[in-house]
């Protein structure tokens, strides 16, 4: 018994033209969910680097405020009362605190650190990180420029320290010795730290 041949018919080549059609569509869908992908790893990728390059600047910052620290104990009475000179040792130290509220248009009378000219900053030599540059400002906490803290309309932020020249068992008995009041002015210390990518951080302190 012979089995007839069937020949299709003429809608069987469009039907294999329209699953052509429909799978070269599912391609390119998939050709660009997977270049989205990539895009949104590499995306995180790169955030992930900039937040660790950040906080990796951060925590330098703080031995830039041990160098500040450092550099106002071992200076002297005369030269923490006049500002630093462009260039020397002494540049990026500042008598005042360079903030006047009554002269909001001057850059020179208004401290900002985000503004700031960096350009007479101190600069620490040699940083803890190759890769990075760690600079500071110190501004005394005093109202006037150039003068010391007793002279006339001078103000200064201080505090005052009680201590006394006997032991702690003495001060805790009551004994008989002088109590001595030192008073001693706050400092600002404004650090900024340049890393790679162009990282950079601020950090502020105060000490005293």
């Amino acid at each position: 018994m012979r089995t007839p041949h069937l020949r299709p018919g003429p809608g069987y080549a469009r039907q294999r033209g329209v699953v052509l059609f429909i799978a070269l569509i599912v391609l390119v869908a998939m050709t660009l969910a997977g270049i989205a992908v990539m895009r949104s790893v590499g995306t995180n990728v790169l955030i992930s680097g900039n937040m660790a390059f950040k906080q990796a600047a951060t925590s330098v910052a703080d031995y830039g405020v041990e160098v500040a620290r450092a550099w106002i104990s071992g200076a002297t009475p005369t030269t923490l009362q006049s500002d630093g000179a462009p260039g020397t040792a002494t540049a990026g130290y500042y008598s005042s605190w360079q903030y006047d509220p009554t002269q909001p248009g001057n850059p020179a009378a208004n401290f900002d650190p985000f503004q700031y000219n960096w350009a007479n900053a101190m600069l620490v030599v040699p940083a803890p990180d190759p890769s990075t540059q760690v600079q500071y400002v110190i501004h005394r906490m005093c109202s006037l420029p150039n003068a010391g803290p007793n002279a006339v309309n001078q103000q200064c932020v201080t505090v005052s320290t009680t201590s006394t020249g006997g032991s702690t068992q003495n001060v805790l008995s009551g004994g008989q010795q002088p109590l001595t009041n030192t008073t001693q002015i706050y400092y600002r210390v404004t650090v900024k730290v340049t890393g790679p990518r162009n990282a950079t951080s601020f950090i502020q302190t105060t000490l005293y």
